[in-house]
């Protein structure tokens, strides 16, 4: 058994991701959950890992990227969860 120790719009967040990645194949539109992105939500440590990343990421590109002020046109936090959530799922 596994739990989510995020909070729920995180769990919709990660859920979305699960939906955009999901490469299960099926004939009469149920999912079978046998894709890696549905098999990942049944491990606990990559959950976990999930939900930290997505704690810190702020703190991390602020470090690494926004020493000074933002430039114009810089990706926003939305699109950066989004990437983030993305490449969990596919590394």
């Amino acid at each position: 058994m596994v739990f989510w120790h995020g909070d729920a719009a995180e769990q919709v967040a990660l859920l979305q991701a699960v939906a955009r990645n999901c490469t299960c194949s099926s004939d009469d539109g149920i999912v079978n959950g046998s894709c890696p992105a549905h098999r990942a939500l049944l491990d606990q440590r990559w959950l976990d890992h999930v939900l930290f990343y997505r704690h810190i990421a702020p703190q991390l590109l602020a470090e690494e990227f926004f020493a000074r002020q933002e430039p114009p046109g810089f990706p926003s936090q939305e699109h950066v969860d989004v990437a983030l959530a993305d490449a969990e799922l596919s590394g």
